[in-house]
């Protein structure tokens, strides 16, 4: 039970570090971006491609950098329509590489240890 409750925990941190780059990302290209539409895109590009990977079975190489991907982009043109199309690139990007380096390096992991 406790460690569901860190591996929830664990991922709200993770959720909430994005929606802080996707934050000061915005900022940093001064488009104005609500904080509630920074967390909307937040919350949905970080739960959404493993619901895509759990409908498809993929087998193209570098699925799981791709489809992230691709769902970041298109969430960031729709959510981010105040920004320009280089400013939502730019803050999209950013937080695809936070998303990433936050998948790759395995923060629940490392937490769930520090903390067992």
């Amino acid at each position: 039970m406790a460690l569901e409750l860190f591996s929830i925990l664990v991922l709200v941190v993770q959720l909430l570090i994005i929606w802080i780059v996707v934050l000061l990302s915005a900022k940093l290209v001064a488009s104005g971006i609500g904080a509630l539409r920074a967390f909307v895109l937040a919350f949905l590009a970080y739960f959404l491609p493993p619901l895509v990977f759990s409908f498809f079975s993929i087998s193209i190489p570098y699925a799981a950098i791709i489809i992230p991907l691709i769902v970041w982009i298109i969430l960031g043109e729709l959510l981010l329509r105040e920004a320009t199309l280089g400013g939502r690139l730019k803050i999209t990007i950013v937080a695809f590489i936070i998303y990433l380096i936050l998948q790759f390096i395995g923060l629940p992991g490392i937490i769930i240890g520090l903390a067992g």
